[in-house]
């Protein structure tokens, strides 16, 4: 029991050791995304990404980014708006490299009410977040990972 406890409380110190490593704000350096097929290609092509992701030491996280983005009326000018950024926000969780973000209000509905998992990893002041495999949004047929490098500003 004394070595359950023990090991109890060792897997709960590294589970908050990690949470705290990437708790920060950082702002979007890179987004890239490689296709299954060997492809690879910049999300927002050649315009550089602007974001922030806010990650507290209270478990919630929020996500905002985009790119070339100017004011629109007409609906293909706010499908441009929509397909321009990211958003989205939750309460998370880490078990070793896999950071779990229950979201809880996105910019796509599809995404709100589900889990995102990324896998991190740091590079110095550099936060690496890796999407799981998923359907590419613009080919789903193919399956893709998007590769985020984000430096930490405070």
């Amino acid at each position: 029991m004394k070595r359950l406890l023990l090991a109890w409380v060792a897997g709960m110190a590294m589970l908050g050791a990690a949470s705290a490593q990437v708790v920060g704000t950082y702002k979007l350096l890179t987004f890239t995304v490689s296709i299954d097929d060997g492809t690879s290609y910049d999300y927002w092509g050649a315009q550089p990404p602007s974001g922030y992701a806010v990650i507290t030491p209270k478990r919630f996280m929020v996500v905002i980014a985009a790119s070339d983005r100017k004011p629109g009326r007409e609906a293909e000018d706010k499908l441009a708006l929509f397909n321009s950024m990211i958003a989205y926000s939750g309460p998370y969780s880490i078990v070793g490299t896999k950071l779990m973000t229950d979201v809880d209000v996105s910019w796509n509905q599809a995404w709100t009410g589900t889990r995102q998992g990324r896998t991190w990893s740091l590079e110095g002041d550099k936060l690496v977040l890796v999407t799981d495999k998923a359907p590419s949004i613009k080919d789903p047929s193919k399956m893709a990972v998007a590769r985020l490098v984000w430096q930490k500003v405070e």
